[in-house]
């Protein structure tokens, strides 16, 4: 299942969404950011 197959409508999106920020990163529409998450504080999410 893909995100566009997820959410088709906005009523689908979860009601909090959670923002990672990341300096000097341009993430263009419907492409991957491939991200090596691996601090404990960010994982316990």
């Amino acid at each position: 299942m893909t995100f566009l197959d997820r959410y088709k409508t906005p009523k689908d999106l979860p009601k909090q969404l959670r923002v990672f920020p990341l300096s000097g990163a341009l993430l263009l529409p419907r492409a991957d950011l491939p991200l090596n998450i691996f601090e404990p504080r960010y994982i316990q999410w």
